[in-house]
């Protein structure tokens, strides 16, 4: 991949603090808020380095062609460099092992870091007037929503399914309004099983029982079937945050946009993950 003027233009962006950033940090996601957000999780983690700005790089092959640079010495040394990339949908078939300079997220991207059921507790505490945290965390009932959002997991296999064969079948960008028929964050369990079946059919025609039930199997065989892999395999931005946001309502009324709530959350979630980026600078 040829690095276009605009990933040039950001990446030397970095050269700016090279007397301020202890580490420079490269992340894919340019989306408005999200340095800010990821900057609370990496500083509360990294608290003994100095970092006020990191560096969004506008995808995933910007952020591993640059980490491919540094590693075949492009570049001289101009401080330490970390390079960040989501897991997303190739958790479930090419998750990146932790090498010198490059971290894959454990989960599906960073949203999925802030689904944190103390940090949602607390949050939802100085939101409300009355409720103390015992009636709040009855309310919010977490446990019961994820139970009731298990299925996501089947659809994000044969969405990594779909993925890793290439089919150009829709996947994440089916949107979760469509899986949902009230307000209470959780999923309407027929039109979820309608989707899965439909897109089952899909991918058959697209590969074939054979390659289907290999790939399936993988998946089974390494990925056990719980709460903690469904908040770590499926979509947070796309998939488990605005189901979240709607639970959260249930409990107690707020109004902010969605990147002030990520950052709220952001304070308080547990961000120990990227303690691991000290090991690993290039």
């Amino acid at each position: 991949m040829i690095p276009s003027r605009s990933l040039k233009s950001n990446f030397a962006k970095h050269i700016l603090y090279t007397e301020i950033n202890s580490i420079n940090i490269f992340i894919e996601d340019t989306e408005k808020g999200i340095k800010k957000i990821f900057l609370e999780l990496l500083q509360k983690s990294l608290q003994e380095y100095n970092i006020e700005e990191i560096f969004p790089l506008e995808g995933r092959d910007s952020v591993l062609t640059k980490h491919q640079e540094y590693i075949e010495k492009k570049y001289s040394s101009d401080g330490n460099n970390i390079f960040i990339v989501d897991g997303d949908l190739y958790l479930f078939n090419q998750n990146i092992i932790p090498y010198k300079g490059l971290l894959g997220l454990n989960k599906y991207c960073f949203e999925n870091y802030l689904i944190d059921e103390q940090s949602i507790i607390e949050f939802l505490y100085y939101e409300d007037s009355d409720k103390n945290r015992s009636e709040i965390k009855n309310i919010l009932a977490f446990d019961t929503w994820c139970n009731d959002n298990l299925l996501l997991y089947y659809l994000f296999i044969l969405y990594g399914i779909s993925h890793s064969y290439m089919t150009g079948i829709k996947t994440t960008s089916y949107k979760i309004t469509n899986l949902i028929s009230g307000n209470d964050g959780t999923l309407d369990k027929k039109k979820v099983v309608k989707r899965i079946l439909n897109l089952k059919k899909e991918i058959l025609l697209k590969i074939g029982n054979n390659e289907y039930k290999n790939s399936r199997n993988s998946i089974f065989n390494t990925i056990s079937f719980n709460q903690d892999n469904m908040l770590s395999y499926v979509s947070g931005k796309d998939y488990l945050f605005p189901l979240l946001i709607l639970r959260m309502k249930t409990v107690t009324k707020f109004n902010y946009k969605n990147e002030i709530l990520k950052l709220k959350l952001a304070k308080k979630c547990d961000s120990s993950f990227f303690t691991q980026i000290k090991e690993m600078m290039i």
